[in-house]
């Protein structure tokens, strides 16, 4: 967050500042996206997290991707086949 926002006292002087609102899960996903491009902690104070959770989730997000490519190209899903 934008530094001077943190002094504003009121709604009214964040949105003359520039401050939209946005869904708490837009929100969440854009702070997520800063701290990993910054290579910061994702979840600082909870062990492990860093070397556990997050290799995992790549791996996940990666084989949707891989899926969804191979599910685009034609090629028929597990939920068609048959017996």
């Amino acid at each position: 967050m934008d530094e001077k926002l943190l002094n504003l006292r009121t709604l009214g002087e964040l949105r003359k500042n520039g401050y939209t609102v946005q869904p708490v899960r837009a929100e969440m996903r854009n702070n997520l996206l800063r701290r990993m491009r910054a290579k910061e902690h994702i979840m600082p104070g909870i062990v492990g997290y860093d070397d556990t959770v997050l290799p995992r989730s790549k791996t996940a997000c990666s084989l949707v991707i891989i899926w969804s490519f191979w599910a685009s190209e034609g090629r028929p899903s597990l939920e068609s086949s048959g017996p």
